[in-house]
């Protein structure tokens, strides 16, 4: 984070995680209220957002405690999950674990190159300078990405290929 944003943003870079993950997930199963008010249910959306208000005093206390403490208190939010795709699924009349199906593909290799450019990070690039350090991380990120992509579903990556030749 210092390479970035400086000595004075020490720690950052929690921060930042926590709101990309908390945002990240809402994209991925909270973002009904365009398909509620197509079905001509718009007052589902009003209901889980009157469910969201329950949080606020829990963001308001956190505030005492700092930004990080109020970027927990939002993601807690993140509680509400299982409700929005409980609702989803039955007014779809889909299965609940549809949303799954259709993003495991994606999101297994994203969670393993977490984990790995968490340790590499944290354990082999530390010395490296600066900007390095960045560009190391995110190499290795994205090598470690299309890895496991490819032995998860080796059709999306020849797909994705063709498309990337397609469009140079």
């Amino acid at each position: 984070s210092s390479v970035v944003f400086g000595q004075k943003w020490q720690g950052i870079e929690y921060v930042i995680l926590l709101i990309a993950l908390k945002d990240s997930l809402g994209w991925l199963f909270c973002q009904n209220s365009e398909l509620y008010r197509a079905l001509g249910k718009p007052d589902y959306n009003v209901k889980l957002y009157l469910l969201h208000l329950l949080f606020f005093p829990i963001y308001i206390y956190a505030t005492h405690y700092g930004l990080f403490w109020f970027c927990i208190a939002r993601f807690s939010a993140v509680l509400t999950i299982p409700i929005h795709i409980l609702l989803a699924s039955k007014i779809l009349n889909l299965s609940i674990f549809y949303l799954w199906e259709c993003i495991k593909t994606i999101l297994l290799p994203t969670f393993i190159m977490m984990i790995f450019t968490v340790y590499i990070t944290g354990s082999f690039i530390q010395n490296l300078y600066g900007w390095l350090q960045i560009l190391v991380g995110v190499t290795t990120g994205a090598i470690i990405y299309f890895v496991m992509l490819w032995l998860f579903d080796k059709s999306l990556v020849i797909k994705l290929r063709g498309l990337l030749n397609e469009a140079l």
